[in-house]
């Protein structure tokens, strides 16, 4: 079952167990920006880093073991 669903102009979004499903109109949006607007908030993806400062800003409910990478400044 899902644990959010909401909709936009541009994607269906559904977040379940600590994953996130997008369906999205690539007319309007492309995936690289999807990634960069989650990394901007403070979510890795596997295509972006968030900013170390971004991250530690998270609340501690949303904080997660982040996998080894050189940071982004």
């Amino acid at each position: 079952s899902a644990g959010l669903i909401f909709f936009s102009s541009n994607a269906l979004v559904v977040v379940s167990f600590r994953i996130l499903s997008i369906i999205f109109d690539s007319n309007k949006v492309t995936l690289d920006q999807i990634h960069k607007s989650i990394a901007k908030v403070g979510h890795d993806t596997k295509l972006e880093r968030s900013p170390d400062k971004v991250y530690n800003d998270l609340p501690g409910c949303c904080l997660y073991n982040r996998e080894e990478k050189k940071a982004i400044q």
